[in-house]
């Protein structure tokens, strides 16, 4: 697992992760910790997805947990998994799309994500 903790390493991170974390925090720079709250992190094996909170209050993790995530979505070869886990936000996760590719819990997180966010636009009209 890599490790990042603020946008001087954009340079060693992969383009649509940059991209993503440049986007997200419309050109703010520093550590992650403060604009974020937490740090964003690169998984590299499957073993690593424990790392990723799915249920704050139970525990639930991506490895076996399927629920709605603040944002949970596929990003070119990666995918990206955000839960607000404090009041400053939290930890962002990162995986390689081989990784969701075969894991149908990583797929139904993010489908699952995608039909809450749908169904919050439908109650809110938009």
């Amino acid at each position: 697992m890599k490790i990042f903790t603020s946008t001087n390493e954009y340079s060693a991170m992969p383009k649509d992760i940059r991209e993503h974390l440049e986007e997200a925090l419309q050109g703010e720079r520093g550590l992650f910790d403060v604009l974020l709250g937490g740090d964003a992190y690169l998984l590299e094996q499957v073993e690593e997805l424990d790392q990723i909170v799915v249920d704050f209050e139970n525990g639930g993790t991506a490895v076996d947990t399927v629920a709605p995530m603040d944002n949970a979505e596929l990003l070119g070869d990666f995918a990206v998994f955000f839960m607000a886990t404090n009041d400053a936000g939290g930890n962002v996760y990162f995986t390689p799309r081989w990784m969701v590719d075969n894991c149908i819990i990583l797929q139904s997180i993010i489908r699952a994500t995608e039909g809450e966010h749908q169904r919050c636009r439908d109650v809110n009209g938009q």
